[in-house]
């Protein structure tokens, strides 16, 4: 669909591929239209109780929204607007591709997979010529195979996600999976809803000239 410049989520035809993305970044569009019944088989949610579909998920009660108003005053003027953040920023912490942990910057998550994981996501990319699609690919890829407790780049299947990490580290598999293994079709949809670390790559380039130009000015 991408390479037919058609968005993802409304699926409007552009006439190239800088007016598409921009479309799809100034619009949000960097995923696919959930009411589109063709992709319902690519969602994992859809698995995890037989008998129903993620909108039927979506529809039950959220116990903390019912508790929130219960205790709502029903004045608008008392409600509490601290937590309003803006439209184009992450509304979720971004979450590392291999374990729990959490941050609110791109940097840091990136810093720390490198770090702790001996992964460098940004200079794999950058090695590999990566553009924006296979970048977005390779995170969802990624995903599914830690979410199914699956080595990224043996396939190996383990029975909890420290046994996965352990076996990674062993057998040093924190390195790039064959690309035959992730650039497919299918991993354009993303594991999880919202992903956050999805919503940087676009911006992965620009963010990593700034950096190299501090230190620079630095030395």
């Amino acid at each position: 669909m991408l390479a037919s410049l058609l968005c993802l989520f409304c699926e409007k035809l552009f006439r190239d591929r800088t007016v598409l993305k921009e479309h799809m970044r100034k619009k949000i569009h960097k995923r696919i239209n959930p009411d589109n019944k063709l992709y319902d088989k690519f969602y994992v949610v859809n698995y995890l109780e037989m008998g129903k579909d993620w909108q039927q998920v979506q529809k039950e009660p959220d116990e903390f929204e019912i508790s929130r108003r219960g205790n709502a005053s029903g004045s608008e003027d008392n409600s509490d607007w601290s937590d309003w953040q803006d439209e184009e920023s992450p509304s979720s912490a971004v979450v590392c591709l291999f374990c729990e942990k959490t941050g609110q910057h791109f940097n840091d998550i990136t810093r720390h997979m490198a770090d702790q994981h001996g992964f460098p996501f940004s200079e794999n990319c950058d090695e590999e010529k990566l553009d924006f699609y296979q970048k977005v690919k390779l995170v969802n890829y990624i995903r599914g195979q830690v979410h199914r407790l699956c080595c990224m780049v043996c396939d190996k299947e383990h029975s909890s996600r420290q046994s996965l990490l352990v076996h990674m580290e062993t057998s040093q598999h924190f390195t790039m999976p064959p690309s035959k293994l992730w650039d497919q079709p299918e991993y354009y949809f993303p594991t999880y809803e919202d992903d956050s670390f999805l919503c940087f790559l676009d911006n992965m380039a620009d963010t990593d000239t700034a950096e190299s130009t501090e230190k620079s000015g630095q030395i």
